[in-house]
């Protein structure tokens, strides 16, 4: 099984770690996400947008095609009461709001992705086009949702599930009508401190995400900017 899933590699999104795993869910939602989503997805885990207010904490961010989904990570086990607005029980205690969290979160990231635009994209007008996202993903197990009630919208998603997550994203991209350019994404990616040596291994040809330091795509055989260097 080992075997196979390296010959079928380039079918799996790019990952780029830019900070430690808070706890095992966040570990296995950046697992699944870089082996469930196909290879046009870019996956950030762990880093920090800076705020006038308080810092942001990203547990992971997904750029594709259909926009940008900015992901909170929840890895709580048992009884979970919850709605949109108003503070969340867990096992009866009081917690703050993940989903106002994982909204805000979307809210500050798209105003840092505006204001440094023209860092982000070919053309800066193309930020208009972006699509944002927010997912709440409750990935423990053991978690008990069945009082957790949220009214969604277009741009707020929810997973209830480990399983769902991968799901809630291709989702969306299948009903988008906007897109960036793998260029814009990379460019986003930059933004929050993605590695420009990550970037380059991750072919733009045909997205293959190959080792850091490699020549050529072992997808396509193209030449990677390495090979130029």
């Amino acid at each position: 099984m080992a075997r196979k899933r390296r010959a079928f590699a380039f079918d799996m999104a790019k990952k780029i770690s830019l900070g430690e795993y808070a706890n095992n869910g966040e570990r296995a939602a950046a697992q699944l996400l870089e082996s469930a989503l196909p290879n046009r997805y870019l996956l950030l885990t762990n880093f920090t947008v800076p705020d006038e207010h308080t810092p942001v904490d990203v547990d992971a961010l997904v750029l594709g095609i259909a926009g940008v989904f900015v992901i909170e990570i929840k890895d709580w086990a048992g009884k979970l009461r919850g709605t949109n607005a108003q503070k969340w029980q867990h096992n009866g205690t009081m917690k703050s709001n993940p989903f106002e969290q994982a909204v805000r979160n979307r809210r500050i990231l798209r105003s840092y992705i505006e204001k440094h635009a023209k860092d982000a994209y070919a053309d800066k007008r193309f930020f208009l086009g972006t699509n944002f996202y927010s997912i709440l993903a409750l990935v423990n197990p053991q978690a008990d949702t069945s009082e957790v009630k949220l009214q969604l919208d277009r741009w707020a998603r929810f997973a209830p599930t480990l399983d769902d997550l991968p799901r809630v994203i291709q989702n969306d991209t299948a009903e988008s009508k906007h897109f960036i350019t793998y260029a814009d994404i990379c460019g986003i990616a930059r933004v929050f401190g993605a590695p420009q040596d990550e970037l380059d291994a991750w072919c733009a040809n045909c997205f293959n995400p190959n080792r850091v330091g490699a020549k050529f795509c072992r997808g396509c055989g193209n030449a990677l900017p390495y090979s130029a260097a």
